[in-house]
């Protein structure tokens, strides 16, 4: 992402045009709740983005350990042609 376009997620609180509330209303809207309801669900890490700069090897460093851990094999079925989220195989 563009760093002038997209540095924070914003300050954490409903009812403000930030990348924090459009993630808490999607998760509302994929649970057929309010925002309100969901409030506390959206768990932020304490580290929740990274600013990468192409000369900068230890940043991507880190972002990649980071992203890493969406590659766990611990969890993966490899091997079936079948994906590991969101369908149904009846």
């Amino acid at each position: 992402m563009n760093y002038d376009a997209f540095c924070s997620l914003g300050k954490f609180s409903n009812g403000r045009d930030n990348m924090f509330n459009r993630l808490n209303d999607a998760w509302a809207s994929a649970l057929g709740l309010s925002p309100d309801a969901v409030t506390g669900l959206v768990e932020i890490p304490q580290n929740p983005y990274y600013h990468l700069r192409r000369d900068d090897n230890a940043s991507i460093a880190e972002f990649f350990y980071r992203a890493s851990y969406l590659c766990k094999s611990e969890t993966k079925v490899f091997g079936n042609g079948g994906h590991g989220f969101g369908a149904s195989k009846i």
